[in-house]
């Protein structure tokens, strides 16, 4: 068991070969900032290394839900209280309808 950050296990969950076992648990969040003087004019290497970063790090707000069951099970928890609430909303809609015909 360990704690490490998801850029960095990113590959071996994708491969299979370290699973999230503390699924909903999260560890403390630190920064990674990018940082270069305000008003210069920025480097084509320095806005290389940025991309570069971006890029490598594959920085993707949330991709770890994929491999979260704990995130699965709850998004399909949400989804299916969302297809009852269009369900029961379809249905307001009828009545209304119904309503609205029979009133002169």
């Amino acid at each position: 068991v360990m704690i490490a950050a998801d850029v960095m296990v990113k590959p071996f969950v994708e491969m299979g070969h370290v699973q999230r076992v503390l699924a909903g648990w999260i560890g403390g969040e630190y920064e990674l900032n990018a940082v270069f003087p305000r008003g210069h004019t920025q480097s084509p290497k320095v806005r290389a290394f940025v991309d570069f970063l971006l890029e490598r790090l594959n920085l993707e707000i949330d991709y770890m839900t994929a491999h979260c069951p704990l995130m699965l099970a709850k998004e399909q928890c949400m989804a299916s209280q969302g297809e009852e609430s269009a369900e029961e909303a379809e249905t307001a809609a009828v009545g209304l309808r119904i309503l609205e015909a029979a009133m002169p």
